[in-house]
């Protein structure tokens, strides 16, 4: 479905989003709130992967609650139905499941660690590619992502951070950079970058 995706004109690519989405809800039965999570970047994750040469490029998830429609776009859309049964895929992204998954994500927070390790890896490999994670506003304020963030700071390499600022965490957010508001600043003080899209 991937090549397929990327040879859409790009007029088409909310309809080609919109069939994606209710092929999705066709086939995912239990786990609504991990359905939610996906549906609901559905757009950027199709984006994402339209702009990106995946799996060269990283394309790297926090948790796995966003990553329906990455499995669906990364060949395994009929197998959706057979998450969390013996012989069926994971719920979660897994590397030995498919190449697009860079990293297993399960564990809160863990994206911006695994972005900064791949920066620094490819640095000293000589590799170039696009590195790209999403996160959460979430598993931002967890306190892995702090340091992450802090060292990426230092780092030569070419990163992105998506932060998916919706209020959408499956459990409460806390604590003063989401009650606050404040993740711009806190980013650009650590000499990133900052730009608010209200939608993709």
């Amino acid at each position: 479905m991937i090549e397929r995706l990327r040879n859409i004109d790009p007029l088409d690519l909310t309809a080609f989003t919109n069939g994606l989405k209710e092929e999705i809800v066709a086939r995912v039965t239990d786990k609504i709130s991990h359905l939610e999570s996906s549906l609901a970047v559905a757009e950027l994750t199709v984006a994402l992967h339209y702009l990106l040469s995946t799996p060269k490029d990283l394309l790297i998830w926090d948790v796995g609650h966003q990553g329906y429609v990455h499995k669906a776009l990364t060949g395994r859309l009929d197998a959706l139905n057979t998450q969390r049964t013996k012989e069926g895929i994971s719920g979660f992204l897994k590397r030995d499941e498919s190449p697009y998954d860079f990293f297993g994500a399960g564990h809160a927070s863990t994206s911006l660690s695994v972005l900064t390790g791949a920066c620094i890896a490819d640095a000293a490999a000589g590799r170039r590619r696009k590195r790209v994670a999403v996160i959460g506003d979430g598993s931002m304020t967890g306190g892995q992502s702090f340091e992450a963030l802090n060292h990426l700071a230092t780092t030569a390499g070419d990163a992105l951070v998506i932060l998916n600022d919706n209020d959408g965490s499956i459990d409460s957010t806390v604590g003063a950079l989401h009650e606050y508001n404040s993740y711009g600043g806190y980013i650009q003080s650590l000499g990133g970058g900052y730009s608010y899209l209200e939608k993709v």
